[in-house]
C-alpha cells in the first residue's frame, strides 16, 4: 500500500471577502488536531471579536482510516461539526461544514465571524455568503499533504540492530525514543499506509522473533 496523506492547511489563515449588504465577514483557518483545542481557539476568536454579531464554525478532526465495503481505502474524521451560533439553522455552520468537506480538508476549524450590516440576507443570502467566505478563504491559504503517521514500539536484541536499522530506512520510519537495557526498546513512527507491510517483513526476516507493539 502506498503512503497515506490528508489534506490540511500549512498554518493559521485569516481572510476577509468585500462586504455584503454592509455585513462583514472575517474567516480563521487553524490546523487542529482536538476537539479542545478546537474549543479554545473558539473561545479565543470570540474574545478578540466581542462585539460581532456571530461567530460560526465548522471543524474536521481526528483522522481515521478504514476501509469501504470494496476494499477501497477511506480516510474521514471521527468528528465534524457546525456550529450557527444564533443565524438560522444550517445557514453558516453547516455551508461552512460542507467547504471543509468538498475541499477534503481535515484536522481544521473554520471559523466566520460576522459584522452585521443592517440588511437581512436571509436563508439564501446567508447559505451564500458563509460559503462564498470559506471557499475564497481556503483559495488563498496554502494547502498541504501531511502524512498519516502511526506510532508504534519495537523490543529487539542488539544483535538485530543491522536487522532494524535497514528496515527502518526502507520504510522511512523514525526514532521517537530509545531505551537501552538488556534489549533495545524503541518507540517508532510510520506511515500508516506502510505498516502492514513492514510488519510482515519484520516478522519473516527475525525468523518469527520480531513483532511490532502498541503504544
Amino acid at each position: 500500500m502506498p503512503k497515506l496523506t490528508y489534506r490540511t492547511i500549512e498554518s493559521n489563515f485569516e481572510y476577509e471577502i468585500p462586504k455584503i449588504k454592509g455585513s462583514r465577514f472575517l474567516t480563521y483557518l487553524f490546523p487542529c488536531e482536538d476537539k479542545e483545542s478546537a474549543e479554545n481557539l473558539l473561545e479565543w476568536i470570540r474574545k478578540q471579536h466581542f462585539s460581532a454579531t456571530h461567530h460560526c464554525s465548522a471543524w474536521r478532526l481526528w483522522i481515521q482510516v478504514h476501509e469501504d465495503l470494496f476494499g477501497n481505502i477511506l480516510i474521514d474524521p471521527k468528528v465534524s461539526k457546525a456550529n450557527d451560533d444564533w443565524e438560522p439553522t444550517n445557514t453558516a455552520g453547516k455551508p461552512i461544514l460542507n467547504v471543509l468537506e468538498w475541499e477534503k480538508l481535515l484536522n481544521i476549524l473554520a471559523i466566520v465571524v460576522r459584522y452585521f450590516g443592517g440588511t437581512l440576507l436571509w436563508v439564501w443570502g446567508l447559505i451564500q455568503a458563509y460559503t462564498q467566505a470559506t471557499k475564497d478563504t481556503i483559495s488563498n491559504c496554502n494547502i498541504i499533504e501531511k502524512e498519516i503517521l502511526k506510532q508504534f514500539k519495537l523490543i529487539h536484541e542488539y544483535s538485530q540492530t543491522s536487522l532494524v536499522a535497514h528496515l527502518m530506512e526502507k520504510y522511512d520510519i523514525k526514532l521517537v525514543e530509545e531505551i537501552c537495557d538488556e534489549k533495545s526498546k524503541k518507540i517508532l513512527t510510520i506511515n500508516q499506509g506502510l505498516i502492514s507491510d513492514f510488519e510482515k517483513e519484520l516478522f519473516e526476516a527475525s525468523n518469527g522473533s520480531l513483532k511490532i507493539g502498541n503504544i
